[in-house]
Formats: C-alpha cells, structure tokens, sequence
C-alpha cells in the first residue's frame, strides 16, 4: 500500500500508475468509476485503456458532466476499446460520489486498486492538489474493492440504453462545481489549497 498525489502542473499519478503496469505485461483491463468528468474525459479514458489489452469498463455519474462533456462521451460511446455504463443519484438522497480505479491480470481479478480523490476529468488528472490510496499488497481488501465495482457495474445503464439527446438537452453548459469554484475563486474568501508533493508514506503503513 502507498499513497501517491499530484502536484498543480503534473502528470496524474493514476495515469502513472497504470502506465507501470502496463509496462510489466500485467494488465488485461482496467476498470474506473468516477463521479464527476469533463469533455477531455475521452481523452484521459483513452490513456487508461491503453494500459490493457481489453477495454476499459467505465462507470460515470449521470450529474457529474456538463453539456461538452456528455457530447464529448457520445462520439465513443459504441466504440469497441469502451464499455460504457451511467448510473443515476442514489434513491432517497446525495449523489454517486465513488472514484476508483482497478487493473485486472488475465483472469479478470484486480491486481492492484487505486481509491482516492481525483475524478475522470482534465483538473483533476493534470492541475489539482489530489491524493489517493494505491493498494497492491492486500488481495482481501482489492477482491472487496472489486466486488463494489462489479455490483456497481452490473446495476449500471449501459450506454446503449441511454438517451444521450434528452441528455444534452437538460445538462448544464457547465457543471455545477465548476460554477461553484468560479465564484468562491472570485470572492476571495479563503486562501488557495498548497499545490505541495506528493506525500511520501507514513511508517505505519509499511
């Protein structure tokens, strides 16, 4: 186990990440859920199925994309190298607000897991102050992440199934955090987060 973070103007530790192992020959499909992505979105899935040789299976917030972005999705939606799935707020309340990524070996388990904050979009992968959990030492705990992407998965719309016209035409031109950081960043009101390193690990986690 290890934390890995970005730093404001680097490379995504994800994408790192899954470049790794690819270079080792040990990935066959890599696996994402994410709440919120944006119109380069496309670009960055891309990126992450190239790190194996099946496509990647991705599972993406209804809400969590703005106007570009949906459009962005539907030009590779039926595309072979993408298994595309949405799913909607949960019943009764909140929102999807999962990010997890998995790279499967050959006979589809997960080799390795990465839990964390950034979404499947431009800022979070190449500008913000991230931090996640890469976990590839305890295989009790990346089956049990599995399995939450597997139910996740299987309970998900497949995007053949969704409407991507009445999509477009009730997403926002821009997402709501997008809207919402706009205007705290005018406002001033508090000071900006430190775009610090990585952390390295703490003891205990050795």
């Amino acid at each position: 186990m290890r934390i890995v973070g970005t730093r404001s103007g680097t490379r995504s530790s994800t994408l790192d990440l899954f470049d790794e192992l690819s270079e080792q020959g040990d990935v066959a499909r890599v696996d994402v859920a994410s709440a919120y992505w944006d119109e380069h979105a496309v670009r960055h899935a891309r990126e992450l199925a190239r790190a194996g040789s099946g496509p990647l299976r991705l599972v993406l917030w209804t809400a969590g994309g703005s106007r570009p972005a949906w459009a962005a999705v539907r030009a590779v939606a039926a595309e072979r190298w993408l298994d595309l799935r949405f799913v909607d707020s949960p019943e009764g309340g909140g929102i999807f607000h999962a990010k997890v990524a998995g790279a499967a070996g050959a006979d589809g388990r997960w080799r390795c897991a990465l839990v964390g904050s950034g979404n499947l979009t431009d800022a979070a992968l190449r500008r913000n102050v991230e931090l996640g959990v890469v976990i590839d030492d305890d295989p009790e705990a990346i089956a049990e992440l599995q399995g939450w992407f597997e139910r996740v998965f299987d309970a998900a719309t497949p995007a053949r199934e969704v409407d991507f016209d009445h999509a477009l035409s009730i997403v926002p031109e821009q997402s709501e955090a997008a809207s919402r950081s706009k205007l705290f960043r005018q406002a001033g009101l508090a000071s900006p987060a430190a775009a610090g390193p990585a952390l390295p690990a703490p003891a205990w986690l050795d």
